[in-house]
């Protein structure tokens, strides 16, 4: 018997007598495969793994005659389920890890078909799937769909919901666990008090601290962190100090306090509390000293910069490519040009937002040709340029009035495709406009896809920035 599910096809297992074989066309997922090859190739490998243990067949269908089949070929997916409880769960991981909701919902038909709809560990997963794909609304309805909902359900659906955006739908599931009578754990309340802050809803918050004191939480250094950092977020740095005073000497604790610092704009109250976790011999992680770098940027003192770089270089602290672009970053911002290229050379692993970051420090000089010989050095790596580095390089081109350079990268952005985004789009007509083109820059407008508020006020201020108040009037009534 056949049986659809989400348009996807597979057949019972009983009627067929067989092995449950899931037709998988393997165009469908060679994009999420790619994606996530050049990150990690290991999860290339599993994710194939998950395929061939739940048994799904791929199938290329501009070839109907080669198959790709698996070991489920020999052997029921049901039966391997039976034997390794894992596998599903494992597999769910793979489809939310590499983004693949053909997979996850093939996935979720095996085990509808294998009768596991009301197993809760089951449908937990395929909650947190969803929404990793994207698709939040199927998660929900899976969750209203459950008939028996524990802890980790209620938990799920509430992190889930913050962390998409949703920050009043997670605040009211959160208010619905609690009229079922279940306490929350540290994870809920530490996306609730997220949420709260984001939403600016402190009444609601400090009810929550109220309620974390009433049971006994406020020591859990990751609700204590959360409900700092709400306060902190909400501009009450006092209060923020008070949850502090009671937290104990844990590393996050500290981390939430420097950050709370800088949140606030007091940056050198946030170095000093730096200070004292190390006169207190706390060990520090990449956290503390991401903390530390935006109080640095606050207060502006290019010294203070480079001893926080030497506590980093001494920590030997793993720093990712991201946390090394911030570092070039706040040098670039506090005149630290030599220091931030210093950074940048003994880079590993360069990715386009390190080049970005170069461009954007350089821009604030008027040396076009460093930025030229930069943007050759990146076209050699290999790495494809963004709307943020074409954005960048326009806007440069138009304070330094380079029409000529301005082209050449109008032609490259052509050339990769990326010409019609938004920014783009506003950064070149800026460009045009700065450089005496008004009659480019109107073609860009007209030729635009996607015509935004933003690109027809940037319109609007170079119309009269060449004092052509009528057509800027003109287009701001249109």
């Amino acid at each position: 018997m056949e049986v659809v599910f989400g348009g996807f096809h597979f057949f019972n297992s009983l009627e067929a007598k067989g092995p449950v074989i899931l037709e998988l066309p393997v165009d469908k997922i060679r994009r999420p495969l790619l994606r996530i090859r050049s990150n990690n190739p290991e999860k290339v490998k599993e994710l194939m793994e998950s395929i061939r243990e739940i048994g799904i067949q791929v199938r290329d269908e501009r070839n109907q005659h080669q198959t790709y089949t698996s070991k489920s070929c020999y052997s029921s997916s049901s039966l391997s389920f039976r034997n390794d409880p894992t596998v599903l769960p494992t597999a769910l991981t793979c489809s939310a890890s590499s983004k693949c909701i053909l997979l996850g919902s093939q996935i979720h038909a095996q085990i509808i078909n294998l009768g596991l709809s009301n197993d809760v560990f089951s449908q937990n997963n395929i909650i947190k799937m969803y929404p990793k794909c994207g698709l939040l609304a199927r998660g929900l309805k899976v969750f209203d769909e459950m008939p028996m909902k524990n802890l980790v359900s209620w938990t799920l659906v509430i992190s889930v919901s913050v962390q998409t955006g949703e920050f009043k739908m997670g605040l009211g599931v959160y208010l619905e666990m609690r009229r079922t009578g279940l306490l929350p754990n540290e994870f809920a309340l530490g996306c609730v008090t997220k949420g709260c802050a984001a939403l600016g809803n402190k009444e609601l918050g400090e009810c929550i601290h109220c309620f974390v004191l009433k049971v006994g939480m406020e020591a859990n250094p990751f609700v204590g962190s959360s409900i700092l950092n709400m306060y902190a977020k909400l501009g009450g740095i006092e209060d923020a100090e008070r949850v502090f005073e009671c937290m104990d000497n844990h590393v996050g604790c500290w981390n939430a306090m420097i950050g709370g610092y800088a949140q606030c704009g007091y940056g050198f109250e946030s170095l000093m509390a730096m200070s004292l976790m190390q006169y207190k011999g706390i060990l520090m992680d990449a956290f503390t000293f991401i903390n530390a770098l935006k109080g640095w940027l606050i207060v502006g003192n290019l010294n203070l910069g480079r001893q926080i770089h030497g506590l980093i270089i001494q920590s030997e602290v793993a720093f990712s490519t991201a946390e090394m672009n911030s570092l070039m970053d706040m040098y670039f911002k506090n005149g630290g040009e030599l220091y931030a290229l210093k950074v940048f050379d003994r880079l590993q692993d360069k990715d386009i937002i390190s080049w970005n970051t170069v461009f954007s420090g350089l821009s604030q000089g008027d040396d076009a040709r460093e930025i030229g010989r930069f943007f050759q050095k990146l076209m050699l790596t290999g790495l494809k340029p963004n709307c943020v580095t074409f954005s960048i390089l326009f806007r440069f081109c138009g304070e330094a009035l380079d029409l000529v350079s301005g082209l050449q990268f109008y032609c490259l952005a052509l050339q990769f495709g990326i010409s019609d985004e938004i920014s783009v789009t506003t950064s070149l007509i800026n460009m045009f406009s700065k450089c005496g083109a008004m009659r480019k820059a109107c073609l860009v407008l007209k030729s635009a896809l996607f015509k935004s508020i933003r690109t027809c006020n940037e319109m609007i201020s170079d119309y009269n920035l060449n004092s052509r108040h009528t057509e800027g009037l003109n287009l701001s009534v249109t």
